[in-house]
């Protein structure tokens, strides 16, 4: 097929390029920045930017599906700007598709758009989106999720997927996911936090935004997701696979809290996102235990993995990106 991809670049992103391009699909790609992580991948980069309504024709001309990754996460600069790329990127990509007779636009949503507020029920696709959040990252994918859901499927056929923390190999930039691995691997970390995440590994995403190509049910939303981990147990399987000392020391919430200037001080200093922010804790602190996938694994032969594989070959890759 011929299919485009906004946000190629990123770490879903230029996973799900190199597994499409190996697939024999007919691939274009947005390249908005640097497309290094794209060097090795058969593909067409398409100079543009999902706020610049006019360049995104060229991308999505003669495409049957796009894929919508463009996102921007920025946990210390400008939340507007943030807003503004996921929430007006969106709808000018869903303008262009309609423009331009795209079949199928596959949305890249995240968990955070939905819900989460009643722990005691399981955490699935019946779940409304968030009306409002303190976290803007959550509040503009929740806004981007509405637009697509408010789309007929007779004029666009449309499928959203809402992964949780993705975690996996080709994370050049590095993701936080990323970070929080190498920080552990390299014992940078004073201590952890406790609390945890829901952790899928992005191959295993990946391969059911493959299938949603053509399995999908236009109209439909998917929650694509691993298996809840604390900070703790991703620290002792880091130790585990590399025999090198992490972090065992938690922090109690309140110090961490207390200690938040400090590390946004430092973050700004060495020109780095960090790991422990006002956002980042609340999603720790809260995150739900209860995650049901298994409409992904029966519409999208979703499969995720058990977390230590992920973490082993994450580990493997960054070792062989340095060489």
């Amino acid at each position: 097929m011929k299919i485009a991809v906004t946000g190629a670049s990123g770490h879903v992103g230029n996973n799900l390029c190199r597994k499409l391009s190996s697939l024999g699909h007919n691939l274009k790609g947005l390249k908005h920045h640097s497309a290094d992580s794209l060097k090795n991948v058969e593909m067409q980069l398409i100079e543009g930017d999902v706020l610049i309504p006019n360049s995104l024709n060229n991308l999505v001309k003669d495409a049957e599906v796009v894929f919508h990754l463009a996102a921007k996460i920025d946990l210390l600069g400008n939340k507007k700007s943030m807003f503004t790329t996921i929430v007006e990127g969106t709808k000018n990509i869903i303008e262009a598709c309609i423009r331009n007779n795209v079949r199928r636009l596959i949305h890249f949503s995240t968990i955070h758009a939905i819900d989460h507020s009643n722990n005691t029920s399981p955490l699935d696709e019946n779940r409304p989106l968030i009306s409002k959040s303190r976290i803007m990252y959550e509040t503009s994918k929740a806004k981007a999720e509405k637009l697509i859901q408010d789309i007929p499927t007779e004029i666009l056929e449309t499928i959203v997927l809402n992964p949780t923390a993705i975690m996996g190999p080709n994370d050049f930039a590095p993701s936080m996911s990323g970070q929080l691995i190498r920080q552990l691997r390299s014992n940078s970390i004073p201590a952890i936090i406790p609390g945890g995440y829901n952790w899928v590994d992005v191959r295993d995403v990946v391969n059911a935004a493959c299938n949603a190509t053509l399995k999908g049910v236009p109209g439909k939303r998917y929650i694509l997701s691993g298996k809840w981990h604390s900070l703790k147990e991703i620290s002792l399987m880091v130790e585990e696979l590399t025999g090198n000392n992490t972090p065992k020391l938690e922090m109690p919430m309140f110090i961490a809290w207390l200690g938040l200037p400090f590390i946004q001080a430092m973050s700004w200093f060495k020109k780095e996102q960090p790991l422990y922010t006002k956002d980042s804790l609340m999603v720790v602190a809260g995150s739900s235990r209860n995650i049901d996938n298994s409409k992904a694994k029966k519409h999208l032969d979703f499969k995720p993995r058990p977390l230590k594989d992920t973490i082993r070959d994450t580990i493997q890759w960054f070792d062989q990106y340095k060489k």
